[in-house]
């Protein structure tokens, strides 16, 4: 455990630098005493080397007259671990392939806080990744997300926290239902709202500048749609039906904790959208004698008989894992959109219709 040092004059707030970050976001955990355990997640587009040791952590508490506050969280899995996608390894560019794919940085540590009603603390990176085509100057953008707690009334307390990827994928013309519903040790209620995500280069009094949409796109409407993105702010789930292919977005998620309807913490989660293609075509990894193949209106899969299967969703999601006896994978029930089915060495991505 770490005690936190005091500055007694503003600093500006230190950051890092890389290229193609895809999301990010910060978390904290209560472990005992006056201890919490805090966590950045940064999500790296695997076509950058970057390579981050270590982040900052700064933040601020008016109440308590605490000017700024740095904490340095080390990394716990140098070189970033390939989290996504799962229909690209191991021929992504995680593994020096040529396809797209995510590399996850999770840095953590543990520091001690007083009490204070209005802590507030960030952790920025630059930059985006070029590829957004839905505002300015995306290379020149950083990114920045935020916590907050109050821990006045009771140091029990822990951020909300999200086990979905904060990079997701959506199939063109296709209606889809992303989730991004998060667990809470606490048992507070929660609100979800979108905003506008940050750019780097704050302070803890002063907010940073925001990434500017292109018209029409804002912070809520971020897509091109065939109605208008809806947000449940009970549960997360976000609703949209793309209609632009290969348009590619950001937005900002916050979640918000309530104890008997008192704020006691937030968190927010730096979130990038891909829209792909309609038309998924079928793909070898490696040629295999474990064959994969469809009936005409894919709701059968064959494999190999006795050969494994592993099947997940485009978001990455593991739907099937195992084995076949008589090689017969029935889909019927799958929603349509993206699937990647892998048997032996053979890799497939397919649409559900």
């Amino acid at each position: 455990m770490r005690s936190l040092f005091l500055i007694v004059f503003v600093l500006t707030g230190l950051s890092i630098t890389a290229t193609h970050v895809v999301g990010s976001e910060l978390t904290y955990k209560y472990v005992g005493g006056s201890n919490y355990r805090f966590q950045v997640k940064y999500w790296v587009d695997c076509s950058s080397t970057i390579q981050i040791n270590q982040v900052f952590v700064n933040g601020c508490a008016p109440s308590c007259n605490v000017t700024f506050l740095s904490m340095t969280l080390p990394v716990l899995n140098p070189g970033g671990t390939p989290v996504f996608p799962a229909c690209a390894w191991p021929n992504s560019m995680c593994s020096n392939g040529p396809d797209p794919g995510i590399r996850e940085f999770v840095f953590a540590d543990t520091f001690s806080l007083q009490a204070c009603s209005d802590w507030t603390f960030y952790t920025e990176i630059c930059c985006r990744s070029g590829s957004i085509t839905t505002i300015n100057n995306p290379l020149s953008m950083g990114m920045n997300v935020r916590a907050t707690l109050n821990n006045s009334p009771s140091p029990v307390n822990s951020s909300p926290v999200i086990s979905a990827l904060p990079v997701a994928y959506a199939c063109c013309n296709q209606a889809l239902s992303f989730t991004q519903t998060a667990s809470d040790a606490d048992g507070d209620s929660l609100v979800y709202s979108f905003y506008t995500p940050w750019d780097d280069g704050m302070s803890c009094w002063t907010a940073s500048g925001t990434v500017t949409y292109t018209n029409p796109y804002t912070f809520s409407q971020f897509l091109t749609t065939q109605t208008p993105i809806s947000l449940n702010t009970a549960n997360g789930d976000i609703f949209l039906h793309p209609t632009l292919c290969g348009q590619i977005s950001v937005f900002g998620l916050k979640i918000s904790e309530y104890q008997n309807s008192v704020l006691v913490g937030s968190m927010s989660r730096d979130i990038m959208i891909t829209v792909m293609p309609s038309l998924v075509g079928t793909g070898d990894v490696s040629s295999d004698e474990n064959l994969i193949h469809f009936d005409s209106d894919r709701s059968v899969l064959y494999i190999q008989p006795g050969a494994d299967i592993l099947l997940v969703d485009i978001q990455g999601k593991e739907l099937l894992q195992g084995y076949s006896s008589d090689g017969l994978i029935y889909l019927s029930n799958l929603a349509p959109g993206i699937y990647c089915a892998r048997s032996g060495n053979r890799t497939v991505k397919f649409l559900k219709n």
